[in-house]
């Protein structure tokens, strides 16, 4: 595929949502505390513009990559401090399974309300219970001594990667840890931490799209966007 054809999959939502992004992957870098490194992994931002770049309605895929991005997040941490795994291609290996398995189960997965509902209770059950079972880590923070403008070639370029292939992960693509690639780099030693708070996030995006799968017919996917925003405010 040449360079032509590369800029025909991006489009306007694509740029912005690369910029986001790495402006989010900057921020992350600076912010020393764990948990607000992990409360900048909960912004849904770049699911926002995510969704606007891939312009489908919400979905199965968009629910269910909910479990696949807490997969990634722990799947960083078990290669990092159980297989002592270096961090970059921990990160590398689980966000290229997410990719691999989550194009696949994006081909078979139905766009049906049973299989939204389903989608939806599972991920309330498992963010739940994982809430609840997680005691709260006592971990200290860093701040890389990387210089920003690696940090935001690298985020970029994931995120040009993930726009080029996003017909492939359909609703997969929106939840993609594109934030997640940053923060768990930056956030190796407090790993426990950015998963502590996945639940947080499965919590607030569960009712976020479920108002934008209600809405979306109605109102359309742009005012229906908005009132997810305001339901995972509130929730969160």
């Amino acid at each position: 595929m040449n360079t032509s054809a590369l800029l025909a999959h991006i489009s306007p939502w694509d740029v912005v949502l690369i910029c986001v992004v790495s402006v989010g992957g900057a921020l992350a870098a600076y912010v020393r505390h764990p948990k607000w490194k992990a409360f900048v992994l909960l912004t849904p931002l770049p699911f926002s513009f995510a969704v606007l770049a891939l312009g489908r309605p919400i979905d199965a895929t968009h629910m269910s990559a909910l479990l696949f991005l807490l997969g990634y997040t722990f799947a960083v941490r078990l290669l990092n401090t159980r297989f002592r795994v270096p961090i970059a291609w921990s990160i590398a290996m689980s966000a290229s399974a997410y990719s691999a398995v989550g194009g696949l189960v994006a081909a078979v997965l139905p766009r049906t309300d049973t299989a939204f509902l389903v989608a939806t209770a599972t991920v309330a059950t498992v963010g739940s219970i994982l809430h609840a079972a997680m005691p709260t880590p006592v971990e200290s923070g860093a701040v890389s001594p990387l210089p920003v403008w690696k940090k935001i070639i690298v985020v970029a370029g994931v995120i040009t990667f993930i726009t080029i292939i996003k017909s492939i992960l359909q609703g997969f693509m929106t939840v993609f840890p594109m934030l997640g690639v940053v923060v768990a780099y930056e956030s190796r030693a407090s790993l426990y931490t950015v998963c502590r708070h996945l639940p947080v996030a499965m919590l607030g995006f569960v009712p976020m799209m479920t108002a934008m799968y209600v809405l979306q017919n109605h109102i359309g996917l742009g005012p229906a966007l908005i009132a997810g925003w305001v339901v995972y405010l509130i929730v969160l």
